[in-house]
């Protein structure tokens, strides 16, 4: 029997904790919300903010990572007072 926790990613992830600004327009205004990159693979990251991220499409960077990408919202979730969001990048990034 497998581990329910086993790794299903097509990526292996890699430990951060970088700051990061994800960034999305609505209409003709454009918004913030700044937080940090948890981890990060060649298909996406995780960010911790205190607040959700309301829009299924966006950009985020993070200038530490030299992270600039459009993303998806995979998932997100609550933990604590931090919300904890899995973005599906929608470019794919150069492999180090």
């Amino acid at each position: 029997m497998k581990d329910k926790r086993e790794e299903k990613r097509r990526s292996e992830r890699r430990a951060a904790w970088s700051r990061a600004m994800v960034l999305w327009l609505d209409g003709e205004q454009s918004y913030t919300i700044r937080g940090h990159v948890r981890d990060i693979s060649a298909e996406g990251c995780s960010v911790v903010s205190l607040s959700s991220v309301p829009v299924p499409v966006g950009a985020i960077a993070a200038p530490d990572l030299d992270l600039s990408a459009r993303f998806q919202v995979a998932h997100t979730r609550r933990e604590g007072l931090l919300q904890v969001t899995g973005l599906r990048f929608l470019a794919s990034m150069p492999a180090n």
